[in-house]
């Protein structure tokens, strides 16, 4: 690598994976944090089990070895599967304490909004930005979520079960992810205001006979929302000028049909590890990367889902055979298994042709 010093502007998943691997490498790196605390952002914090592919996760940090799961698509269920550990869910602001343990952070909002101008501000190092959705540089195609983490003993659950539950009128699903001694994690997200989903959990939340008994003014008002982004992977944000790059939800790395964050901008890191390692380009290196390929199919199929009627939608995500269903939604796969699916029969298929990647 051409500089030994780096300044990562934004302590997430991704901005503090990046500042863990150049400090285990020796190098010099700072990171600069606005927030008083790590993992503000409201999310289920679930992550699958493909994760340690890259990142083998501290088990002081693992809330809840997710065994099982359960699918549903407007109240039906469509798959639900067990006995193999298939993920977990983690104390994300522990994980991100425990990767900046080597790192000097400095609590200071630095302006993300004008690139070239941190050149200067950060004469001599390397400048990664990884300020997520919060950037002023991050996409604007986004999708409303709301969660809320309701206490063990006011819900009726199993430990080490995830639930999701597609709503085809929403595109966008509820969750139930387990949260260890910490409780369990309930959301919704889709294509609502922050209002109507707020309003959409509390329903869902009294119908459920789980989690009647948890719902009363304190945790309404406890309910927290955020925005993901689902534009895809944006390649001309990935360098913005010269030592000047960014990594993370930021360029768009979430898979927009499950939302899912974590692992993906984690993987951006890794990426532009490796690439400055090698002294290779890190826009063809993110370009040929799987992650690169599954984002942008999902992508390309949320979009024209999003453009037909709730039925056909309904009748799309019946017509996914169970393996796929997983594989699909997590991103599990390769541009060479989705080419030799040409010519299977069903809508799910048809709509991956008709995508044209």
């Amino acid at each position: 690598m051409e500089s030994d010093s780096y300044a990562i502007i934004g302590a997430g998943p991704s901005g503090s994976f990046l500042a863990y691997l150049l400090s285990e490498s020796g190098f010099s790196v700072e990171v600069y944090e606005s927030l008083p605390k790590f993992s503000v952002k409201p999310c289920g914090m679930g992550v699958p089990i493909q994760i340690e592919s890259f990142f083998r996760l501290p088990e002081s940090f693992i809330l809840s070895k997710i065994k099982g799961y359960r699918a549903y698509l407007d109240g039906e269920m469509l798959v639900e599967g067990g006995g193999n550990i298939w993920g977990y869910t983690i104390d994300k602001e522990g994980l991100i304490s425990y990767l900046l343990e080597k790192v000097n952070v400095v609590r200071k909002r630095v302006d993300d909004s004008y690139p070239m101008g941190l050149a200067k501000e950060f004469q001599g190092k390397k400048v990664i930005i990884s300020n997520g959705f919060y950037s002023k540089l991050a996409d604007r195609e986004r999708i409303n979520a709301v969660e809320v983490t309701i206490e063990k003993n006011k819900a009726d659950f199993e430990e080490d079960i995830i639930e999701i539950r597609f709503d085809t009128g929403l595109m966008g699903y509820f969750w139930i992810f387990p949260w260890g001694d910490k409780g369990i994690n309930v959301g919704v997200g889709g294509l609502e205001s922050f209002d109507v989903l707020k309003k959409m959990l509390v329903n869902f939340l009294r119908d459920d006979p789980r989690f009647k008994r948890s719902v009363d003014v304190e945790m309404v008002q406890r309910i927290r929302g955020a925005q993901i982004i689902s534009s895809g992977i944006n390649l001309r944000k990935l360098v913005l000028g010269e030592n000047i790059y960014a990594v993370g939800e930021l360029v768009g790395s979430v898979f927009p049909l499950t939302g899912e964050g974590i692992r993906p901008s984690m993987l951006t890191s890794k990426i532009l590890f490796d690439s400055m390692q090698a002294n290779k380009n890190y826009v063809a290196s993110v370009e040929s990367s799987d992650l690169y390929y599954a984002i942008a199919l999902q992508s390309k199929v949320y979009r024209l889902m999003k453009g037909v009627p709730k039925t056909v939608r309904k009748m799309i995500m019946k017509s996914v055979p169970k393996n796929w269903l997983i594989k699909f939604g997590l991103g599990d796969f390769t541009k060479e298994e989705i080419k030799q699916l040409k010519g299977f029969k069903g809508l799910f298929f048809e709509l991956l042709n008709y995508s044209g990647l």
